[in-house]
């Protein structure tokens, strides 16, 4: 399976989602 930014971008939405934190994981994705 190839990592492809769309599922990238799906899975550290997932993470954001499980976690209940999008103000601390925004800043990572924008480093």
């Amino acid at each position: 399976f190839i990592f492809s930014p769309l599922f990238i971008g799906v899975f550290l939405s997932t993470l954001v989602v499980l976690e209940g934190r999008p103000s601390e994981v925004l800043p990572k994705l924008r480093q």
